[in-house]
């Protein structure tokens, strides 16, 4: 996980965005693909994730805890 570091939260939020992204572009896709049940879930996965993210960082948000150069 140290390879990720400074980076896991950038791609849980990358994967948001692109979620959201296929859901603005066709907003019956995720529905086909997972059912309406999984909607809610989806969203509570990564209301957790994220809260996980932020209990395991050591560094502050925004910083990728790489000393400056």
């Amino acid at each position: 996980m140290s390879l990720l570091k400074g980076w896991r939260t950038r791609l849980a939020a990358l994967s948001l965005f692109l979620l959201g992204l296929l859901e603005a572009v066709d907003p019956h896709l995720l529905v086909t693909l997972l059912g309406e049940e999984a909607r809610s879930g989806v969203l509570l996965f990564y209301a957790v994730a994220f809260y996980g993210l932020r209990q395991i960082t050591s560094t502050p948000a925004g910083r990728s805890g790489e000393p400056p150069r």
